[in-house]
């Protein structure tokens, strides 16, 4: 049974009762105040990660364009041979491996042998160069250039080089055979 409260006094109100405080909701009573100090370290820190982000992006840039007219200059090189019908040149633009398993006596009768069949190589469009490129069969991985060619007899074809080093020079490691067709 409730007790009549006597006239003009307000009956006592419940507080409610407290709510528990999370770790992660800030709480300026418990937390220390900010420090700019480590604001301005968190800044320092990003502008240099961010310049250092910046400059590799470039220096990739850099390297990627320049690996590409390397390729470019060798596969212009030795396909300009091809077309020219220098064989002996074209030859000393493959790499040493290539060299062993071809003699220059049979590469340049099979790029003779294609020419009579109307399958030399008339003119060339260098078209790409890829750093890197997985090789089945081959080195695990190496530069791959590609060229558009037009055939004496009127085809067009791809040609597609992977490149090699030797003696600080890009060479031919493979994809020459295709010309013989």
């Amino acid at each position: 049974m409730t007790h009549p409260v006597p006239f003009g006094i307000p009956p006592a109100e419940e507080k409610p009762a407290a709510t528990p405080r999370s770790a992660m909701v800030y709480d300026p009573e418990l937390a220390p105040a900010p420090d700019p100090q480590g604001d301005r370290r968190v800044m320092r820190i990003l502008a240099v990660l961010t310049v250092v982000l910046i400059a590799g992006l470039g220096l990739a840039i850099y390297v990627r364009s320049h690996a590409s007219s390397t390729q470019k200059n060798t596969v212009n090189a030795f396909l300009g041979d091809v077309r020219d019908r220098q064989y002996t040149a074209a030859y000393a633009r493959l790499c040493p491996g290539e060299q062993a398993s071809l003699s220059a006596t049979a590469f340049a009768s099979s790029l003779q042998a294609a020419v009579r069949q109307g399958h030399g190589l008339n003119s060339f469009t260098f078209v790409s160069g890829r750093s890197s490129q997985l090789i089945k069969g081959g080195p695990a991985s190496a530069p791959v250039a590609q060229a558009d060619a037009r055939l004496t007899n009127g085809q067009s074809t791809v040609i597609t080089l992977v490149l090699g080093s030797s003696g600080g020079q890009q060479c031919v490691v493979s994809g020459e055979r295709d010309l013989f067709k």
